[in-house]
């Protein structure tokens, strides 16, 4: 549903819902919310 890959500097957060056009959904926002935590979570500060 939501993917995060990270390189480096870079982090990439991908909805892939096409049955739902990637509409937002509260189950999508939540996966999105730990997405963004994970992506911040892995910068090195």
């Amino acid at each position: 549903m939501v993917d995060l890959e990270i390189d480096g500097e870079l982090a990439v957060i991908t909805i892939d819902r096409p049955q739902a056009r990637n509409a937002i959904s509260l189950d999508t926002m939540d996966a999105l919310n730990k997405a963004l935590d994970g992506a911040v979570g892995a910068r090195a500060w």
